[in-house]
């Protein structure tokens, strides 16, 4: 049982009104905790607090402490008793709110204010950090779609940029996305092709995998004469720095994705391909049956299968599934028995469907 999970009890509702509530605080996440806590407990209490805080975001020490995901967690589709509020916020040249207005137009806003969202989002010339432009886009994905996906083919999304990539999923228009993220990992710009590279690590089609693996052997073309200088030093040549740090985000691109298992022949090509240290890195990928699968609990499962990582159950079981008919497993939970339960039952099933064989160690207890 997590520690809210313990405290989570009616009588917590007074004080974590209180603190929502409170006129100024110093610690700058500790009302935003405290209002998804309170909507957690008691969303009938927690609304108007969230409405309030739409309203009037509170600048602890002048930076908004509410996070826009928090107060998006209302219900409604849309609420357009907001629009022109928010629109004339992101108006304003100073706003101290304007990421966070985003994320709201994102989330509440009908097309109603579309033309003047469309003036605002364009006149930054692409120019928006990761938090506004999530916002903005959400919002054009979601009343001009077409306009969305236009912008994406022109200026493809960043991996800070998470609830645009779920709508495009969710809207079945990765497809068209995917090409403009190929072309930046191709691009000259390493920072921006190691971003293209994460997108499609973690969101990608086998074409994203193909060219993944195609910038790597580019790379190792490019650089295989001059190896000795990917690594990490005083006076690194800032070419190579660069080198250093897409090499790193590449080779884990292709190394953990969600989409795909990399077999052993493809961990040996991998490693045969990787330059300098991340190379030692890559050998510790090899594997073979039994496979440990650790599971352990916080706010949510944390599961780890030789190099990969699952934060929930769908992906645990996604990625099981990717492994081939016969694989033995040793299951090793760290967690209550009432929390461990489900977890042992998914993994349960996906053995039996795919012929896994699944070893339970002796269950670990823990919070």
């Amino acid at each position: 049982m997590s520690f809210w999970e313990r405290l989570k009890d009616p009588a917590m509702g007074a004080p974590l009104k209180k603190v929502a509530q409170q006129p100024n605080m110093s610690h700058q996440m500790l009302r935003d905790l405290a209002l998804r806590r309170l909507y957690d407990l008691d969303p009938t209490e927690a609304t108007p607090i969230i409405v309030e805080e739409i309203e009037h975001p509170h600048l602890d020490n002048g930076i908004f402490t509410v996070k826009g995901e928090t107060l998006g967690l209302l219900p409604n589709e849309t609420l357009p008793q907001f629009d022109q509020m928010l629109a004339a916020r992101i108006e304003e040249k100073n706003s101290r709110t304007r990421s966070l207005d985003a994320q709201l137009i994102g989330r509440y806003s009908t097309k109603e204010i579309l033309p003047r969202v469309k003036s605002v989002f364009e006149s930054a010339g692409g120019g928006w950090d990761c938090v506004s432009e999530d916002g903005f886009v959400m919002y054009l994905l979601r009343v001009d779609a077409d306009y969305g996906i236009k912008r994406l083919k022109t200026t493809p999304p960043s991996t800070c940029m998470p609830n645009v990539m779920r709508s495009v999923i969710k809207m079945q228009r990765w497809s068209e996305v995917e090409p403009a993220l190929i072309a930046r990992l191709n691009g000259p710009n390493l920072n921006s092709a190691r971003n293209a590279a994460e997108v499609l690590a973690k969101y990608g089609s086998s074409q994203a995998e193909k060219a993944l693996w195609d910038r790597l052997r580019k790379f190792h073309e490019q650089w295989s004469e001059r190896r000795n200088e990917l690594s990490m030093r005083p006076g690194l040549r800032s070419d190579a720095n660069e080198a250093v740090g897409f090499q790193f985000g590449l080779v884990e691109a292709i190394g953990k994705a969600p989409a795909w298992l990399l077999t052993e022949d493809e961990v040996t090509e991998l490693e045969n391909l990787t330059l300098g240290q991340e190379r030692e890195n890559v050998k510790q990928w090899h594997w073979s049956s039994p496979v440990n699968l650790d599971v352990s609990f916080g706010e949510n499962i944390m599961a780890t299968i030789n190099q990969y990582s699952a934060m929930d159950l769908t992906s645990l079981k996604a990625k099981l599934a990717q492994y081939p008919g016969g694989t033995k497993f040793r299951l090793h939970i760290l967690g209550s028995l009432e929390r461990s339960a489900p977890v042992r039952a998914a993994i349960t099933e996906i053995a039996a469907e795919h012929g896994f064989d699944v070893v339970h160690a002796k269950n670990l207890r823990g919070g």
